[in-house]
C-alpha cells in the first residue's frame, strides 16, 4: 500500500526498520590486527577488490549489492547458518514439519522435500547448508540461547531428540536457565552490571549507551570475553599435553592449538571486557558511526552517544538515507531522492517474484492465505506477548518481579468463553493439540478475543513435568523460502532466513484441570 500510494523515503511516511547498526561487531570478526593500525584498511581494499570483481561482471552493479555480497562472504567466513538445517537435520523436527496436513495445501511438497531440492539446486552453497544429515552431533554449546524456551516444541524435540545424541552439554550462561540446568559444564558469565558493554540498539534511537560495571562479578563469574580467553589458553594447554599440534578450521584452514589465545586477542590486544569495549569504539568512530573524536573515556564522560551515520557497511544501505541530527530519520530516502536502485532482481521495488516455486504457490504477487491448521483441527488460536518487568524470559522468575503480577505462568482467555466452559479466574486448565500439552493458570479478560488465547513467555521450569506452551508450537517453516538463485532471495547474516518462528494463530483447545 505504502509503494502504491508513493509513502516511503519521505518525512512522515514510511515504516521503521529493524535496523541495528553493528559494524563494530561485524568489523572485529574480520580483524587480525587492533584498530589503530591500518587493519581497516585492509578491509575496505577487500571490498574494494571484490567490487571491482562484481563491476566487471556487471558494470551496473550498485554500492549497496556490492556491500550485500561483501557481508554475505563475512557471513561464510564467520561460520554462521540458517538454524533450519541444524534443526530440521539433527534436532528432529523433521517429524512435525514434514506432516503434509499442515503444509500450505496449494503446494505439493512437503517442507523437507524443498529444503533437499533447495540444496540439490544449490540455492544454499556448502557454507551455507550446514550441518547435514550425515553429521552426528556430538558437543551442544549453549550460550545466548536458551532452546528449551526459545524454540518452538524445543522442551520435546531437544530432549527427545537431540540431547541422547550427544556426548556433552556446554553451556556459558548469566543465570539458571532451563536449558542451562541440563549442561554437563556450565561456566557462570556475569551479569550486565557487572561488566562493561555498549548497547544495541535500533535505528529508531539515535544513541549508543555505555553500560558500566556497577558491582564485582559474584563467585566465580567472569565476562563472557574473559572466560574464552581463558578456554583458548587452556585447550591450547591440553592440546599440547595430548600431542596435538594444529587442526582444520571449518573454512579448511591449518589452525596451530599453541596460537588460540593469541589469535582470539589479537596477540594479548583484546585480552579483558574493557579491552573489547574499547576496541568497539575505536571501530565505531572510524567508520564514522560515532562522532569523530569518540573515545572510551569520552564515553564515560557523556555515558552515552549519538550516531552519525549508519556506518560504513551493509547497514548504512539498509537504511538508505543520511543521519541529520536536526531532521527525522526517513529509510529508503537515497533511493527516491538520488533514483539509486533497489537491491532487488529487477533493481526496483518488487514485489512480483517470478520463482517456478512462488508461481507453483500462487505467490508471486503478495497474496493472503488462510493458516494452515498447523497443530490439528481446533477451536481457539494461541498467541503471545510480553510479559510485565521482563524481556522475553529473561528477567521471568527475579522473585522481586514476579510481585507484580500473579507469580506464575498465566493464560488469558476470555471470559464469556471461560463461563461456558465452567472455568472461572484463577483455575488451572490443560491446553492441548495435536503436539502436546501444558497445564497454567487462567486469566479471565472481556480483552481476548472469543477464538483466541494470550500467553506470554514463561520458563519451561515454571510449569507442571517442566511442560510450557512451547510444547504446543510447531513453528512451520515454509518450503518456498528456502528458494534461492534470484536476486534479493539470497542469505546473509541480519537478513532473516526461515526459520520456526512463524507459528501465530496455531490452533489449541483448552479444559478444566
Amino acid at each position: 500500500a505504502m509503494a502504491l500510494t508513493g509513502n516511503w523515503g519521505k518525512p512522515g511516511t514510511g515504516f521503521n526498520q529493524f535496523l541495528i547498526p553493528i559494524d563494530h561487531i561485524e568489523l572485529l570478526i574480520g580483524l587480525e590486527k587492533p584498530a589503530t593500525t591500518w587493519e581497516l584498511l585492509r578491509l575496505r581494499r577487500t571490498q574494494r577488490k571484490l567490487a571491482k570483481e562484481l563491476r566487471e561482471k556487471d558494470p551496473e552493479i550498485t554500492d549497496e549489492l556490492v556491500a550485500t555480497e561483501f557481508h554475505s562472504r563475512l557471513t561464510q567466513l564467520a561460520g554462521i547458518v540458517p538454524p533450519v538445517f541444524w534443526m530440521y537435520n539433527q534436532v528432529g523436527y523433521r517429524k512435525l514439519w514434514d506432516r503434509k496436513e499442515w503444509n500450505d495445501p496449494s503446494q505439493d511438497r512437503t517442507f523437507g522435500e524443498y529444503l533437499r531440492e533447495s540444496v540439490e539446486r544449490q540455492y544454499w552453497n556448502q557454507h551455507q547448508a550446514k550441518p547435514t544429515a550425515a553429521q552426528e552431533p556430538k558437543v551442544l554449546m549453549l550460550m545466548a540461547h536458551n532452546p528449551l524456551r526459545r524454540e518452538r516444541s524445543g522442551r520435546q524435540m531437544y530432549l527427545e531428540e537431540l540431547f541422547p545424541k550427544l556426548d556433552l552439554i556446554f553451556g556459558i550462561e548469566t543465570r539458571m536457565s532451563s536449558s542451562a540446568a541440563f549442561a554437563d559444564i556450565l561456566l557462570p558469565a556475569a551479569w550486565y552490571y557487572e561488566k562493561a558493554d555498549l548497547t544495541i540498539t535500533f535505528a529508531l534511537n539515535r544513541y549508543v549507551a555505555l553500560i558500566e560495571q556497577a558491582v564485582e562479578p559474584r563467585g566465580e563469574a567472569r565476562p563472557e570475553w574473559e572466560i574464552w580467553v581463558l578456554l583458548a589458553e587452556k585447550i591450547g594447554e591440553r592440546a599440547q599435553a595430548r600431542g596435538m599440534t594444529s587442526f582444520r578450521d571449518r573454512t579448511g584452514a591449518v589452525r596451530q592449538y599453541a596460537d588460540l589465545r593469541k589469535r582470539f586477542t589479537i596477540d594479548g590486544h583484546l585480552s579483558t571486557q574493557e579491552d573489547v569495549v574499547e576496541e568497539f569504539v575505536r571501530i565505531n568512530e572510524k567508520v564514522g558511526t560515532f562522532p569523530n573524536g569518540t573515545t572510551l573515556k569520552e564515553l564515560k564522560r557523556r555515558g552515552q552517544v549519538p550516531f552519525a551515520s549508519f556506518g560504513a557497511g551493509y547497514q548504512k544501505h539498509a537504511a538508505a538515507a543520511d543521519l541529520k541530527p536536526t531532521e527525522p530519520y526517513t529509510c529508503l530516502k537515497w533511493h527516491l531522492d538520488q533514483h539509486l536502485p533497489y537491491p532487488t532482481y529487477a533493481r526496483r521495488a518488487q514485489f512480483y517474484i517470478e520463482h517456478e516455486w512462488y508461481l507453483e504457490a500462487g505467490e508471486a504477487l503478495p497474496t493472503h492465505k488462510e493458516t494452515p491448521p498447523v497443530g490439528g483441527m481446533h477451536p481457539f488460536r494461541i498467541v503471545s506477548g510480553h510479559v510485565r518487568g521482563s524481556i522475553h524470559s529473561l528477567h521471568i522468575a527475579t522473585p522481586e518481579l514476579a510481585r507484580l503480577h500473579r507469580g506464575q505462568p498465566v493464560l488469558f482467555v476470555n471470559d464469556r468463553v471461560a463461563e461456558e466452559k465452567g472455568i472461572a479466574d484463577g483455575d488451572m486448565v490443560r491446553v492441548f493439540n495435536d503436539v502436546g500439552d501444558f497445564e497454567v493458570m487462567t486469566s479471565t479478560s472481556a480483552a481476548v478475543g472469543p477464538d483466541q488465547v494470550v500467553i506470554y513467555m514463561w520458563e519451561p521450569y515454571q510449569f507442571v513435568g517442566w511442560k510450557s506452551h512451547d510444547s504446543l508450537l510447531v513453528g512451520m517453516p515454509k518450503g518456498i523460502h528456502m528458494a534461492g538463485s534470484y536476486g534479493q532471495l539470497r542469505h546473509f547474516f541480519g537478513s532473516g532466513t526461515p526459520t520456526p518462528a512463524s507459528d501465530r494463530g496455531l490452533r489449541v483447545d483448552f479444559e478444566r484441570v
